[in-house]
């Protein structure tokens, strides 16, 4: 009998956390945002290390869905600021291009805005924007964080592998870089006038894109792609791991612009970007 009592409640509290989390995403849905939260991993990502009950979990969830929603709706400032955004363990574009305006000329956006780069750091960095930002030009490169395409499996030609070559038939030169440690997802891909000179991306331990020879500035990081890559062990760091966060922020720093090195930089100047929507992948013909 105590058994069948126990598994009735466990039951019960997994409909409760169900219904919970039901009613969260109800209330982010009322309109207020058009990007839906992504309820399992935010959760994933607020309670590791956590040991809490379903009731703070449900505060804690509230509490993040109000802060992400400050971040997302704070004023945008236009007036030019130097050039400095958080990108480790995060995603970003870059395009050889003279301003934001050139690029932004070119592809298919909306809710187009001045904005300076701690503005537009800010509100990309929150889970409830939609928005991308591309800053000012840094020797001679237009850097796009915020809501940008993945990499997807299977047929490469698709998606952000297509807006790339894309990209550069147009401007001659795009990049694709990420470092989530959350996820384990490490990408690095360049397109050079319409063709898609090297592309890699993993996800774990699954890889997504292998394409071409790999670069100098791979086999001088000691990434040896040619004997497998090895990911974490039981949800630990693998000491033999073969990629970490540092691989596509230190190829950046040797194909284009690294973003991380834009703190230490003395010599940029004020600067204004551009906060938009991106609402598809097409690059538009000359």
């Amino acid at each position: 009998m105590l058994k069948y009592l126990l598994i009735g409640f466990g039951l019960l509290c997994v409909i409760w956390l169900i219904m919970a989390i039901r009613r969260i995403l109800a209330a982010v849905q009322s309109g207020e945002f058009e990007r839906q939260l992504d309820a399992k991993r935010t959760l994933r990502e607020l309670n590791r290390g956590r040991d809490l009950s379903l009731e703070d979990a449900e505060k804690f969830m509230n509490e993040y869905v109000a802060e992400q929603t400050e971040k997302a709706m704070r004023p945008i400032n236009s007036t030019a600021d130097k050039p400095e955004v958080a990108a480790r363990y995060s995603a970003w574009l870059a395009v050889s291009a003279e301003s934001p305006e050139h690029v932004l000329a070119a592809l298919d956006v909306s809710n187009s805005t001045p904005c300076n780069w701690q503005s537009g750091s800010e509100i990309i960095s929150s889970a409830m924007s939609n928005m991308t930002f591309a800053g000012s030009s840094i020797d001679g490169w237009v850097l796009l964080f915020g809501h940008l395409p993945e990499p997807q499996a299977g047929t490469p030609e698709v998606g952000l592998w297509d807006f790339l070559i894309e990209l550069s038939k147009r401007f001659g030169r795009s990049q694709y870089f990420s470092c989530s440690t959350i996820s384990d997802f490490y990408s690095w891909a360049k397109a050079e006038n319409g063709r898609m000179a090297r592309a890699f991306s993993i996800a774990g331990d699954t890889i997504v894109w292998n394409h071409g020879d790999r670069t100098p500035e791979e086999t001088n990081a000691g990434i040896a792609i040619a004997t497998g890559v090895r990911g974490r062990i039981d949800g630990a760091p693998n000491p033999n791991q073969l990629y970490d966060v540092d691989n596509p922020l230190t190829f950046s720093r040797e194909w284009s612009v690294c973003p991380e090195d834009l703190y230490d930089r003395e010599d940029l100047a004020p600067g204004c970007g551009v906060l938009f929507t991106l609402e598809s992948l097409e690059v538009k013909r000359w």
